[in-house]
Parts: C-alpha cells; sequence; structure tokens
C-alpha cells in the first residue's frame, strides 16, 4: 500500500472509534440515565484505540502493521509500546 492509504485506514479506524464511543456515552445518558464526566469518554475511546492496535499487529503483517501505526506505536519484539499521544494524562487537565 501507499502511504495516503495507509493514512486513510487510520482515520478510518480513530473515526469509527470515535464514533462508536459517542454513541455509547449517549446511550448510557439517555436510556439507562448514566452521568459521565469527560474523562470518562477520553478514557474510553484511547481504551478503545489500544485494542485495536492490538487486534490489528495480531491480524496484519510486520510492515502492513507498521506502516499504518508508526506514528501511535513502537513494537518491539512481541511488545506493543505506545506512544505519548495514546496517554490519557495529555488530555486531563
Amino acid at each position: 500500500m501507499n502511504g495516503s492509504c495507509d493514512v486513510k485506514y487510520v482515520y478510518l479506524v480513530l473515526l469509527s472509534e470515535y464514533i462508536n464511543t459517542v454513541w455509547y456515552f449517549r446511550n448510557e445518558t439517555k436510556v439507562n440515565k448514566r452521568n459521565f464526566i469527560p474523562t470518562d469518554l477520553v478514557h474510553r475511546f484511547l481504551t478503545k484505540i489500544k485494542c485495536r492496535i492490538v487486534l490489528d499487529f495480531n491480524r496484519l503483517d510486520s510492515v502492513q502493521f507498521k506502516n499504518y501505526y508508526q506514528q501511535l506505536c513502537i513494537v518491539d519484539g512481541n511488545t506493543i509500546k505506545y506512544l505519548g499521544i495514546l496517554e490519557a494524562s495529555l488530555y486531563m487537565s
């Protein structure tokens, strides 16, 4: 794949997880009358992204995985090390 397809794939992953997270909180609020704080949304979104990265790590070959996620994580053997952008503390004030 070329670079633009790799970027499009990652954008689609991020967008789909974001939409899923927003709908989850919307439904929990409207249907189950639960209240949340903004950090709950951030934590859920980042957790879902990390889960997706792990799934793609196991699903894709190493070259394809690196092309997709090199801006978000580093692979050290069979260990994924997430870069700072995926740390929730970055978004909490």
